[in-house]
């Protein structure tokens, strides 16, 4: 192949890549903006919404995965793949207690009321299985997309890892922006721990464990 035919075909994936990111954060980012809108009783808070939730979660996991599975690169390319026991209790154990951490440090900040993330109180046994059944749903999900898809294709896209890690952990900040400024730099600095163990390990496994214990532990404890 030629060298004028190589740098086509580097520029029409490049091209192609970059419509697929932004198809992508459009589908699964702005949905998320637009319905924190609405209070979320209006779309139900019962057991059955909480199941509604998790479905949706679930095939957005199955979405995003195709996605990757289809592009060729490799599953293990984006961190999916199975990981060593004790390195991944190791990771995720380590990954909760930073992000609890600064959960304990932002509690001392009146100016910075926590997040309700959709407390546990009051529920039944049905009510509190399909809570967390969602709360790890929802993990999964943004697990998949932020760190596994975003920043592997912007890892590409912008040819360094440590941009792309930044440049999703502000995305990711921003889908939280509705929860308050709490949220904001809360949501930023865990992104940017998972982004960084991420790109190191390139295992998602111990990033969604975390995150499913993280969300649980504040479910339970606010």
């Amino acid at each position: 192949m030629r060298e004028n035919d190589k740098k086509d075909v580097h520029l029409s994936r490049r091209t192609t890549l970059w419509l697929e990111f932004w198809v992508i954060c459009l589908a699964y980012i702005a949905p998320p903006l637009i319905t924190q809108l609405v209070p979320r009783h209006a779309f139900g808070t019962g057991a059955m919404a909480e199941v509604a939730r998790s479905v949706t979660y679930f095939g957005e996991c199955a979405v995003i995965i195709f996605i990757i599975w289809r592009s060729g690169d490799g599953l293990s390319r984006f961190g999916i793949r199975s990981d060593n026991a004790l390195r991944f209790a190791c990771t995720a154990c380590l990954l909760l207690v930073a992000t609890l951490s600064m959960v304990m440090f932002f509690r001392h900040l009146p100016s910075f009321p926590l997040p309700r993330l959709g407390a546990i109180e009051h529920r039944g046994s049905l009510g509190m299985a399909t809570l967390l059944l969602s709360l790890i749903a929802a993990s999964a999900s943004e697990e998949l997309i932020f760190r596994c898809y975003i920043i592997t294709r912007l890892e590409e896209l912008l040819g360094h890892r440590y941009y792309a890690v930044i440049c999703s952990a502000l995305i990711f900040s921003m889908v939280h922006a509705f929860r308050g400024s709490i949220a904001i730099v809360g949501a930023g600095l865990m992104a940017l721990l998972f982004g960084f163990v991420f790109v190191r390990t390139r295992s998602i496994s111990p990033m969604i464990a975390a995150h499913s214990l993280h969300n649980i532990v504040l479910s339970l404890s606010i």
